[in-house]
């Protein structure tokens, strides 16, 4: 259903000459070859191949008017305060502790044999990817983990 909907999105967009861009990484287990290869035709940038919340080991985080931080929009998981002495790394490390048991479990059944989530977890254990295929999972994205399932953090 979501897959046909993104599907159907983009060949609107791509038809009319949208500019556009998918804000949460997807799934890449959602598409078949075709469908994939029509996403990666439009733009390289299309979507996310990581979600880049600082979860696990992401770029950006959002910052309350208190200084305090969140992992990602999706989380009200309270991080540490940005005061004089707290670094970058204190932050990402903190969430990582917090969080990494719930990024390591995987998000469908189906996730456990799936190179894309198993690149995931490489990465996740800073192991080195398989980058034969490209790509990582994205079902570690905390925006589909809190919509779908109650066993994830608050949302």
């Amino acid at each position: 259903g979501l897959a046909k909907q993104i599907i159907d999105i983009a060949r609107y967009a791509y038809k009319h000459y949208v500019v556009f861009y998918f804000y949460r990484p997807l799934l890449l287990c959602m598409f078949n070859k075709e469908e994939m290869e029509f996403l990666r035709s439009i733009s390289p940038f299309l979507f996310d191949t990581v979600c880049s919340c600082s979860c696990i080991d992401g770029t950006m985080v959002t910052i309350n008017p208190d200084l305090s931080c969140f992992p990602c929009p999706s989380l009200s998981l309270k991080g540490l305060k940005i005061v004089p002495g707290v670094e970058r790394q204190d932050i990402y490390r903190n969430f990582k502790d917090q969080l990494s048991q719930v990024s390591l479990t995987p998000f469908m059944d189906s996730c456990r044999d799936c190179e894309y989530f198993i690149n995931y977890l490489r990465h996740i254990k800073n192991e080195p990817l398989n980058i034969a295929g490209g790509l990582s999972c994205h079902g570690g994205c905390f925006q589909y983990r809190c919509l779908g399932n109650p066993g994830a953090p608050d949302a």
